[in-house]
Order: structure tokens, then sequence, then C-alpha cells
């Protein structure tokens, strides 16, 4: 009586953990199938019109802000023997 109630339970734990694993990536990788075809245009079309061209803009600086307030340095810490 105990061993088929075990089996049972071990069935179901692998089936709930794999499952839902198995509908998720089913479900995107039908969606990326509908992505690819909405966003991403064809060759075909990419063909009669000329490359855009590509202008590089110079490379920024990080903006460094200087501070005068003193950073404040940390107390010391005391420790005190255990009797």
């Amino acid at each position: 009586m105990r061993k088929p109630l075990v089996m049972l339970l071990i069935l179901l734990l692998v089936f709930s953990s794999v499952v839902p694993y198995a509908a998720a990536i089913a479900w995107a990788d039908g969606a990326t199938e509908d992505i690819e075809e909405e966003v991403l245009p064809s060759n075909e079309e990419n063909e009669s019109e000329p490359p855009a061209e590509i202008t590089e803009e110079p490379p920024q600086e990080p903006i460094i802000e200087e501070t005068t307030e003193p950073v404040p340095e940390p107390e010391p810490v005391i420790e005190e023997p255990i009797e």
C-alpha cells in the first residue's frame, strides 16, 4: 500500500516541476517566431533601400564632480577584555 503512494508522489513531484518549464519554453519559442515575422524585415525589403550611413559620435568624458567636504574618519574600535 505504501509503495504505490510513494511512486505516485514521486511522479507528481517530477511532473509538477518539469511541465511548467516545458510549457514556458514552448510558449517562448512560438512567441519569438511571431516577433521575428512582425518586427524584423525580410532581406527582400532591405535590398531596395540603400544602407544608412553610420555617424560616430566622439566619446564623451565622464563628468567628475569634486567635493570640498572632508571625509570623516571612522571611529576606532576599542575591544574590552571579557573576564
